[in-house]
């Protein structure tokens, strides 16, 4: 590698960084305006937060249930294809 192509992957590796840290501070301040938010409609208007709270947690958990789902028929779908399950069909259909 010469110096040149040297000294352009350190720039994109700096560059890379540098947007990194830009994205996470954009999303730190983001949460927490959204927290601020939260705060505000809690305080003014609390029965609607209550409201929102719930609904909130209750998709989390239509969430969460439904990844356990897709998580749990994953597994069964490799269950039934590893080889040498004592569930997988027999190679030449049994018997002579």
């Amino acid at each position: 590698m010469t110096n040149l192509e040297q000294l352009i992957e350190d720039e994109k590796k700096k560059h890379a960084a540098k947007l990194k840290r830009l994205r996470a501070k954009a999303e730190k301040e983001e949460q927490e305006l959204l927290l601020r938010v939260a705060r505000l409609l809690e305080e003014h208007e609390p029965e609607r937060f209550a409201q929102y709270r719930d609904h909130a947690a209750r998709l989390v958990e239509q969430e969460r249930a439904g990844r356990a789902e897709r998580a749990k028929a994953a597994r069964a779908s490799q269950q039934q294809h590893e080889p040498g399950d004592a569930a997988a069909p027999a190679g030449d259909g049994g018997g002579y």
